[in-house]
């Protein structure tokens, strides 16, 4: 069993939301460092279960169920978006998911016109074929824009979600698709960076939204802060003083009736693992321990200020503070885990507020090591941080130097990702 259910965390794969109007999850693009090392994990997941070669012709249902279980687990039973090479698709590597599953995408198919005519023609026809086959087994289609100069009409017809990369396409270009009369999909922009880009195409009739936009801060909207944020930013500069200890902590607490309500949910819930029910503040206190507590108690206070907020904005920053404090462990920093954590938790505190950071840290009364990471200043806080961050945006060759620095092992780190995701979801 351990075997097999470490397929998946062998691979080096982050996850990277899509967004629907409404900024709820629709699904997530999957950046895997490598499609070769991608194809061979999945064959091998495929002849672990049938004893097969890994044929995707026959795959039909037989795919190691434990490896769907962990794609699921990585998407949080969201579709997958993966990116098919010509030879993925040829291959037919699609019916080793199921089509609940998995969206594929084709952002190019290596197809230079009249190089070879007739060879061309045979890989279009086949491309054809197999994309009609895709369609009618209930797979979904996502088609990159820059494909159309590829491939025939009749293909570009088949897509269920035309992509979009804002970054690299002019103005003109970014909405010329969603007026052309053969297409009729749905359209995806990419490489939206702020809440600025975000409008835009929600107004030209973009349906879904990738990029770090919800991550950001809107600086652009001139607004005043909503009392309860103002209320909340008093409670995290409180319980962050260097002085603060159990009993201003538990008055603290004792003020606020949600924060103590919402403090024993979180001690209570499966993160922790606890057999007996906590009932009381004092007990909580003992129990987790002065740093603890300021920990889970910075991260409430966050998750309140987030309520106008995509839910996916406190998901993140969950997973990148515990991605954090697991690497601080494995780097042996265990005596800092906790900090690790608050310096991953307040690299987004820009966006729960829509204030610059350096407005912020002026506030807060963080540790000068922490302020100084969350500025971008070198020191090991700041290692971690920008690995967790080039990590998440799929960034592999700096990914991989640092691993390599940090005196870490790739898989390991995988695995500390997918469990941090994991472990996101228990509380």
């Amino acid at each position: 069993m351990e075997k097999q259910s470490t397929l998946i965390q062998e691979i080096l794969v982050t996850r990277q939301p899509i967004f629907d109007k409404q900024k709820n999850v629709f699904a997530y693009d999957l950046l895997f460092k490598s499609k070769q090392d991608f194809q061979d994990r999945v064959r091998a997941a495929y002849s672990s279960a049938s004893g097969d070669d890994g044929d995707s012709s026959s795959a039909g249902v037989g795919m190691d169920s434990l490896f769907i279980t962990g794609l699921r687990k990585l998407t949080g039973g969201k579709r997958a978006i993966i990116n098919f090479n010509r030879h993925m698709l040829l291959n037919q590597l699609h019916l080793m998911f199921p089509s609940d599953l998995l969206g594929v995408e084709l952002r190019e198919m290596g197809m230079n016109r009249g190089k070879d005519i007739g060879r061309e023609s045979t890989i279009r026809t086949d491309i054809t074929k197999t994309v009609e086959k895709l369609k009618s087994a209930g797979y979904l289609l996502i088609m990159n824009a820059l494909l159309f100069n590829e491939v025939d009409i009749s293909l570009a017809k088949m897509a269920d979600i035309v992509g979009v990369d804002f970054r690299s396409m002019g103005l003109q270009k970014r909405f010329s698709f969603s007026g052309d009369p053969y297409l009729r999909p749905r359209f995806l922009a990419r490489s939206v960076e702020t809440a600025t880009d975000f409008e835009i195409a929600s107004d030209k009739g973009y349906h879904y939204f990738q990029g770090e936009f919800f991550s950001k801060p809107d600086l652009i909207s001139v607004r005043s802060i909503p009392s309860y944020k103002i209320n909340l930013m008093r409670i995290l500069k409180e319980i962050n003083k260097p002085t603060v200890h159990f009993n201003e902590i538990e008055k603290i607490l004792k003020r606020d009736v949600s924060l103590t309500y919402k403090l024993l949910r979180f001690v209570n819930s499966a993160a922790f693992g606890l057999k007996n029910t906590v009932q009381s503040i004092r007990h909580a206190l003992i129990l987790l321990g002065e740093v603890e507590v300021r920990k889970w108690l910075s991260l409430i206070v966050l998750s309140g200020m987030g309520i106008d907020k995509p839910h996916e904005l406190i998901r993140s920053a969950i997973i990148r503070a515990k991605f954090c404090e697991s690497l601080a462990a494995a780097i042996h920093y265990e005596k800092e885990m906790s900090s690790f954590f608050l310096v991953g938790m307040f690299s987004m505190v820009d966006a729960f507020l829509d204030r610059p950071m350096e407005e912020i840290l002026e506030e807060l009364p963080l540790q000068s090591d922490i302020k100084s990471a969350l500025q971008g200043k070198p020191n090991r806080y700041r290692d971690v941080l920008e690995l967790v961050l080039d990590y998440e945006r799929g960034e592999w060759r700096t990914v991989c130097e640092m691993v390599d620095r940090l005196k870490l092992d790739e898989q390991e780190v995988s695995t500390l990702y997918l469990e941090a995701i994991e472990w996101g979801k228990l509380l």
